[in-house]
């Protein structure tokens, strides 16, 4: 498994629908950007501010959030779509 440091996060993608024809259709798709959706797996420590110290970051482990596929980069962890992004490419969180 992967460890992330800093502000790095890494999420599980959701399973996406694919067509017939091979295309695949995310859970969420925008007029003119597509949204992915996923589980935080694990999360690094924190982000390092201009004083020094570490701040916590917002989403924790097991969160289900909303992001853009834009600044992630796409992994395979055993098989399995995985994300790794930094905290600032979360759009939001689902309840």
């Amino acid at each position: 498994m992967i460890r992330p440091i800093r502000d790095a996060i890494l999420v599980k993608k959701d399973e996406v629908e694919m067509s017939k024809g091979g295309i695949i259709i995310p859970k969420t798709v925008g007029k003119d950007d597509t949204f992915f959706e996923g589980t935080i797996v694990a999360v690094g420590d924190g982000i390092l501010t201009d004083s020094g110290k570490i701040a916590p970051l917002k989403v924790i482990a097991g969160d289900k959030v909303m992001f853009g596929n834009s600044g992630c980069a796409d992994v395979k962890i055993d098989g399995k779509p995985f994300v790794i992004m930094r905290e600032g490419n979360i759009l939001g969180i689902i309840d």
